[in-house]
């Protein structure tokens, strides 16, 4: 199983934007866009893709997590980089853990609680970060154990390639 550091980026943002009432984070669609292009740029370069012509941002979407959610094991099929940034993350309110992509055919994890496994990377996630991944990595979220939301924006994706 490779090594995770050589996989997921992990951006440290500026949170300067302003947030509403729920602690939302009001703009940052698109500079953090921007941000997360040149820094998916950067993994093709270090992974040595070639004849790419442009980054696409297929889907994106906002994750809140109340107290006692979580996302069970999954990866993102058809996209070629997946990201996550970090608008609001108390602690407590769980922990992004990559698993070996061969998560099916060993025991099923204990997705709930997040009993570690052996291959797994976990990551605490902190407000105003974004972390890149390949999107066929299998992850999940564990328990939010908080009483406060934890919010997070999620986004694809693919790499349009040259004839």
């Amino acid at each position: 199983f490779p090594s995770h550091d050589k996989l997921i980026v992990i951006v440290k943002d500026n949170c300067g934007a302003g947030r509403d009432a729920n602690g939302i984070v009001l703009q940052h669609t698109s500079s953090n866009l921007t941000v997360t292009k040149t820094h998916i740029l950067h993994c093709i370069n270090y992974l040595k893709i070639t004849r790419v012509n442009e980054i696409v941002c297929v889907s994106a979407w906002v994750n809140v997590y109340n107290t006692g959610d979580y996302q069970e094991i999954h990866t993102h099929p058809n996209h070629s980089f997946s990201a996550v940034y970090y608008v609001k993350v108390p602690e407590n309110s769980g922990s992004l853990i990559f698993t070996a992509p061969n998560y099916l055919t060993d025991s099923p994890p204990n997705i709930a609680y997040g009993s570690p496994l052996e291959n797994s990377a976990t990551y605490t996630p902190q407000e105003c970060k974004l972390f890149i991944f390949p999107s066929l990595s299998p992850h999940r979220v564990t328990r939010n154990m908080t009483n406060e939301k934890r919010v997070s924006i999620a986004m694809n994706f693919n790499i349009i390639f040259t004839e």
